[in-house]
């Protein structure tokens, strides 16, 4: 089974692909390249946010229970 976190990253490297080919053209865009770029650009966005938030949060670091032992 393919992790999520990894089909999103897939799902990613392949909307950016297309977004450099899209710019990469050697002619101006279209209203339909346009229209392609954005959906694409929308869609990399909420990628992105879903995979911040399949982050696990750092664990808090209470300083006060820190110990710190001296060299010896």
């Amino acid at each position: 089974m393919t992790d999520p976190a990894s089909a999103i990253k897939k799902q990613l490297d392949l909307l950016i692909v297309q977004q450099i080919v899209t710019l990469r053209q050697p002619t101006s865009l279209s209203s339909d390249d346009l229209d392609g770029f954005l959906e694409r650009s929308a869609k990399i966005n909420v990628l992105y946010r879903e995979l911040d938030r399949r982050k696990p949060l750092p664990l808090p670091v209470n300083r006060s229970k820190v110990h710190v032992h001296p060299a010896a």
